[in-house]
C-alpha cells in the first residue's frame, strides 16, 4: 500500500467526516487491493462503538456489501480516519484474499463477542 496513488487517495479523501455508524465511506480498487476509507467526526472509541451496536464486523460487512466488495476476491484495507478538532486517530483493518494470511483488525473497535471469536471472519 505504499503506491503514491494509494497514499494520495487516503490523504486527499474528499468525504467530509461523518457521525460514527452513518456508513459514509469511499472506496477505490488498486489492482488486487480494495481500499475503503471511512471518515468520522469523533476520535472517541466509546462514541464509535456506541454507533455500531451490531459490532465492527457487522458494520464492515454492510460497508463491503454496499460497495460490491466480497471477502476473498481482493485484499481489503479499511481505514477509519477519525478527526475531532485538532485530534486525529486512525483505525485499520486488513483482510487478505489469501485466507492463510493473518487478519489485522482494529481491536479497540471490536465488541466483546468479536474479540472472543478472534480473527475468524467470513
Amino acid at each position: 500500500m505504499s503506491d503514491d496513488t494509494t497514499i494520495e487517495f487516503l490523504l486527499c479523501n474528499p468525504l467530509q467526516a461523518s457521525a460514527p455508524g452513518s456508513g459514509e465511506c469511499s472506496s477505490r480498487r488498486f489492482g488486487g487491493l480494495d481500499v475503503v476509507v471511512t471518515p468520522l467526526n469523533s476520535t472517541s472509541t466509546v462514541a464509535i462503538l456506541a454507533a455500531m451496536p451490531g459490532g465492527y464486523m457487522a458494520e464492515l460487512d454492510a460497508i463491503l456489501r454496499s460497495r460490491g466488495i466480497r471477502l476473498g476476491g481482493t485484499d481489503i484495507a479499511h481505514w477509519i480516519l477519525c478527526r475531532d478538532g485538532d485530534q486525529t486517530a486512525v483505525h485499520l483493518a486488513y483482510i487478505s484474499a489469501d485466507r492463510e494470511v493473518p487478519v489485522l483488525m482494529p481491536w479497540d473497535l471490536l465488541s466483546d463477542e468479536e474479540r472472543r471469536r478472534g480473527s475468524r471472519i467470513g
